[in-house]
């Protein structure tokens, strides 16, 4: 599990929740292999909020009722999305939650990668956000004091994109080159990717190279709300956006059973039961060596029970397992892809 701390905030003039979370990479020495796989845990304050117009959906487009965008203001990466659109209230609560990449937009009308058409009902209050990026979370100059170097010998960023064409993306703060200093992909060693936008529920594998811990920082908006999640066919590393739930400062915490306040986590409910060995399988690293990995049982023998369990252990219920702030989640997807609707995690009037 990763090491972490943190503290929530009400952010001045908004209704918005921000969080710290300082977060332990461990190093690679005897007790650690140095592999940390974590989850940013916020997400990109809020760039504009407002309503959707009245009246039948366009398919792949959003329209604002007030808006006066300027040109390309959610538009700033060359190759991929920087912004995102996001469902915060609607009279269909099962667009709640739903979000999608912005591909462009005019002074009042987004263009956006998913058609919702069928789920928008007008009306919808809707919030845009930035993608999180390698400068936002450690630093343009690498303020966060990760190992770097060249791609043989710096500490190592990866990010998985499943999906029907699944890849993968190696990042490094490279110092080999005073003329070349900066964060860059081992694909791209001479590229700047300093403002490459990160998948808005993507975790993150972090390679230490160092024997010594480091303590990074996160912060950014608390995701309270229902969180619609992605699962891609194959293997996931998922960001749950617990914020600092988990935590010692948090008097709460979300299971794998339950959320932060009583009500079921959904994932037993998207993710494919059975047995071990046919079941879909979610890991969580135990910061040193190895991932402990949990399945949901669905057995015809149902000795021991079913729900929860380990694949090592499938007799002793898991439901009470806590995800800890800061850790991701590694999803093996056995079937089709998957949404999961992770729970609010900050209703009104709780406390943390």
């Amino acid at each position: 599990m990763v090491s972490a701390t943190g503290v929530y905030a009400q952010m001045s003039g908004t209704s918005e929740t921000v969080g710290f979370l300082q977060i332990t990479l461990k190093g690679k020495n005897a007790t650690s292999s140095g592999d940390n796989f974590v989850a940013p845990s916020f997400v990109g304050i809020r760039e504009f909020t407002g309503l959707s117009k009245s009246g039948p959906p366009v398919p792949f487009s959003i329209q604002a009722t007030v808006a006066n965008w300027e040109s390309n203001q959610f538009d700033l990466h060359p190759t991929r999305q920087s912004h995102y659109v996001e469902i915060l209230a609607s009279n269909n609560p099962q667009a709640i939650g739903l979000c999608s990449g912005i591909l462009s937009h005019s002074s009042d009308t987004l263009s956006i990668i998913e058609d919702y058409s069928g789920v928008l009902v007008g009306g919808e209050t809707i919030t845009i956000r930035k993608y999180l990026t390698l400068n936002y979370l450690f630093g343009a100059s690498n303020e966060a004091g990760l190992d770097g170097g060249s791609s043989n010998n710096a500490d190592m960023i990866t990010v998985l994109m499943p999906g029907a064409t699944p890849s993968q993306e190696t990042f490094y703060y490279r110092t080999s080159d005073n003329t070349q200093r900066g964060w860059r992909s081992i694909n791209e060693p001479t590229v700047d990717k300093g403002d490459w936008p990160i998948p808005r529920n993507a975790g993150l594998y972090i390679r230490r190279i160092s024997e010594t811990d480091l303590n990074v920082y996160f912060t950014g908006a608390v995701k309270s709300g229902p969180d619609v999640i992605v699962i891609e066919q194959g293997l996931n590393l998922i960001d749950p956006h617990l914020g600092i739930l988990g935590t010692s400062e948090s008097s709460k915490a979300f299971t794998l059973g339950t959320s932060n306040f009583g009500t079921p986590s959904e994932l037993d409910s998207i993710l494919h039961q059975g047995i071990s060995s046919r079941a879909d399988l979610l890991s969580i690293h135990d910061g040193e060596f190895s991932f402990r990995t949990y399945y949901v049982r669905d057995a015809a023998n149902s000795i021991g029970g079913n729900g929860w369990r380990l694949t090592n252990d499938p007799l002793t219920s898991q439901e009470g397992t806590t995800i800890g702030a800061g850790s991701a989640l590694l999803i093996n997807n056995k079937g089709e892809r998957k949404q999961w609707v992770r729970p609010e995690i900050f209703p009104q009037g709780e406390t943390f």
